[in-house]
């Protein structure tokens, strides 16, 4: 399966997570030790909006920036996860070579490391929030 259908199918799942959670969830721990329900969701958004940067060739804003959503309406999450795919779809996306915050590397190879991300940190979330997680097994695999 190639980064982007990962990011495909992964992406959507984590959205449809995230619609179901409540304020009261929020401060719930994760199976990621250094995440609440609300780090988890403040993490992907910052992450996800500087990587979405990243993959069309502008400077990426400072991730590492304290950031205080308070409660992340569903549809401001699925905004930031919808650019970032949009971003890895955009054109040249898979094949410039970034500067990530993990070494530098071509972008189809940063896109499976965004997506395998991603299906961790649904795992989190859904973990954390009682709810079940079900990823198609090819997408966990590739």
């Amino acid at each position: 399966m190639e980064p982007t259908e990962q990011l495909e199918v992964i992406l959507p799942i984590v959205c449809n997570l995230v619609d179901r959670i409540t304020p009261a969830q929020l401060t719930e721990p994760t199976p990621c030790d250094q995440f609440s329900v609300h780090g988890v969701l403040d993490h992907m958004i910052v992450l996800g909006t500087s990587f979405s940067s990243l993959f069309r060739g502008e400077e990426a804003p400072q991730a590492d920036a304290p950031v205080v959503y308070g409660w992340v309406p569903a549809k401001d999450f699925r905004s930031a996860m919808d650019d970032l795919l949009a971003a890895v779809r955009s054109e040249g996306a898979l094949d410039r070579m970034l500067d990530t915050p993990i070494g530098r590397m071509d972008g189809a190879t940063f896109a499976r490391v965004v997506a395998f991300d991603g299906l961790l940190h649904g795992w989190d979330l859904a973990v954390a929030t009682g709810q079940v997680y079900a990823v198609d097994p090819d997408a966990v695999a590739a």
